[in-house]
């Protein structure tokens, strides 16, 4: 789609319009983010939908099944050279990037720095893997170093912004070789000090949002990948956000209270629209939507699958699907 994308839609499912009564606008996210009450997410949202709009929706669907747990761990006695190759070609094969040569390198790197992975003279002729000794020795983290290193590769294979580090981070997660950086923050206690490990880009609970988005979309259970209590809790708070934002009015799947507030909103917006009260649009407090228009008067919102912003007529019932990741969007507006 370049620039907005209009679709006529019959109300399917619901019997309440006809094909061609109503007019759907999609629009991209907004791109100024820095003021975005969530932090983060804002840009984590996004990336995600920068990662469908880029790819597809099929393409997407195909990275429904999370990379296996035993092909990016290093085991204690593995030869750490021979083992790093592995994984990174387990990682390769799970992104569906070309499977070609591989060097590897293990040594100190500079403070911050984890992991480096390049491409060869010839592009993508050959991977150069560079990987910091001190992970090497925590060899339970390697596969969250490479996950993200990796990632790096795939996106600039997709001609994406490869050195955009939040687009990375969610990138991994989202593609299902990213949730070994939740098992990679942890906090040790001991008797008279504690210690605290992050990996990436992300907090924890910014990884336990993304992994709770892609739960929700590849219906794909990760507890059983998260190795610890800390990863779990995270993981568990971040489905229980990303599942809050498919009952966001003007979605029929709204709570009550979320109904009869943005019921209110749209009637009064109407009501000031009809006596030319000036600004009328700033009567709606609703969060999450926004009115536009007056014949039709209009509802924009995001759609919880990608964040695309999506604008049909109010007052009408329609199932909506989004041209952009193909979620099914249930709307009473």
């Amino acid at each position: 789609m370049a620039g907005d994308a209009v679709m006529a839609l019959g109300g399917a499912g619901r019997g309440q319009l006809a094909l061609d009564d109503v007019e759907v606008t999609y629009t991209p996210p907004p791109r100024r983010l820095d003021d975005d009450k969530a932090g983060a997410l804002g840009k984590i949202r996004r990336s995600i939908y920068t990662l469908y709009r880029r790819l597809s929706a099929a393409t997407m669907d195909g990275y429904s099944t999370s990379v296996d747990p035993g092909d990016v761990h290093l085991g204690d006695r593995e030869d750490p050279p021979a083992g790093i190759a592995r994984i990174v070609r387990a990682l390769v094969k799970h992104l569906r990037l070309p499977d070609t040569r591989m060097t590897v390198a293990i040594q100190a790197m500079p403070p911050g720095h984890a992991g480096r992975v390049t491409l060869g003279a010839w592009q993508r002729d050959e991977y150069f893997v560079e990987i910091d000794s001190g992970i090497v020795a925590r060899r339970r983290d390697v596969g969250a170093v490479l996950a993200h290193e990796v990632t790096h590769v795939f996106l600039q294979y997709h001609d994406l912004r490869y050195e955009d580090e939040i687009l990375t981070d969610t990138a991994a997660v989202y593609l299902g070789v990213g949730w070994p950086l939740l098992n990679a923050h942890r906090t040790d206690y001991t008797y008279s000090y504690s210690y605290s490990q992050r990996l990436g880009y992300l907090s924890l609970g910014e990884y336990g949002y993304i992994l709770g988005r892609r739960a929700i979309r590849f219906g794909e259970d990760p507890l059983p990948l998260l190795t610890g209590l800390q990863g779990q809790r995270a993981y568990e708070h971040g489905y229980g956000r990303a599942l809050g934002e498919w009952g966001v009015p003007p979605l029929a799947s709204a709570t009550a209270a979320g109904r009869r507030r943005y019921e209110k909103d749209r009637d009064r917006v109407r009501r000031r629209l009809d006596r030319g009260v000036p600004r009328p649009y700033d009567a709606a407090r609703g969060d999450g939507y926004t009115f536009s228009g007056r014949s039709p008067l209009k509802v924009a919102f995001a759609c919880p699958g990608c964040g695309v912003h999506v604008r049909l007529p109010a007052y009408t019932s329609v199932e909506v699907r989004c041209e952009v990741c193909d979620s099914l969007l249930d709307c009473d507006a």
